[in-house]
């Protein structure tokens, strides 16, 4: 099953990465392949061309919240003096729009590869000596985002509805979704649910493919459809990873941290 374009392309444009589907899936770094249906259908890895790489981890966030067309609704009434959610009285999710989404997670962190420009050069290497082993239509996974808590809702149909109920106190009303104890009640015909709350996942990640071009070649970010994404920078050079005044600047790009954060 593939994922649903207008669920890819709105995730990657409120997260800045694509959204695994499923977050179960496995993707790592160095990753590569073929983008189907909005999923990776995974070839290889570039060790297995003995392409080497630094990944550069971040330090782990709290998590984030976001969603599209949905409504979410306390029940119970308003907040006690605490300030903390009851989650016994619940949450009501209205998704008001056919793949409307909410995806909530905590302790994210974000995984890159760090020296790309030696990537792309060691990959253009393997596609001119390795025949047959590189194919000019793959994508690379050069970064992704790890969570060790997740619960993802994509609505099959509009005006899907699910009430969410859980045991203790929250600070907010989405992270009743993230209980361990979480009582989702709803219609699988309307709604599809992906929950992980015992072990580590990867529900984003981003790609990026060799592009050939008449002066100089590059690495490519990739959009949600498959194609080009010039709202990224292009890894073409060393030059490219320079500031104007010749001085180096952090790579990569350090991504737009999620909204919402708890």
């Amino acid at each position: 099953m593939g994922a649903p374009e207008a669920y890819v392309r709105e995730v990657r444009s409120e997260l800045g990465l694509h959204p695994t589907w499923f977050p179960t899936d496995p993707v790592a770094l160095g990753d590569f392949g073929r983008m189907r249906g909005g999923r990776l259908i995974r070839e290889g890895n570039l060790e297995d061309l003995g392409i080497s790489f630094t990944p550069r981890v971040h330090a782990r966030g709290s998590g984030f919240r976001k969603s599209k067309g949905v409504t979410m609704a306390l029940q119970g009434g308003a907040r006690g003096e605490s300030d903390l959610v009851d989650a016994s009285a619940g949450i009501e999710l209205v998704l008001v729009r056919e793949h409307a989404w909410v995806m909530v997670c905590k302790d994210d962190q974000l995984c890159e590869i760090d020296d790309l420009f030696d990537v792309k050069n060691a990959i253009l290497a393997a596609r001119r000596t390795q025949s047959g082993q590189w194919d000019d239509a793959f994508v690379v996974v050069t970064a992704l985002r790890r969570v060790r808590a997740l619960t993802v809702i994509i609505a099959r149909s509009a005006g899907a509805r699910a009430m969410a109920v859980a045991e203790g106190s929250v600070a907010e009303p989405t992270d009743i979704l993230l209980s361990a104890d979480l009582r989702l009640t709803h219609s699988a015909s309307d709604m599809l649910v992906i929950r992980e709350a015992s072990r580590e996942t990867t529900p984003l990640y981003d790609v990026r493919r060799i592009r050939r071009g008449i002066f100089r070649d590059g690495l490519v970010p990739m959009n949600a459809g498959g194609t080009e994404d010039w709202g990224l920078p292009l890894v073409t050079d060393a030059r490219e990873l320079a500031g104007e005044a010749g001085e180096p600047v952090d790579w990569p790009p350090s991504r737009q941290e999620p909204e919402g954060r708890g």
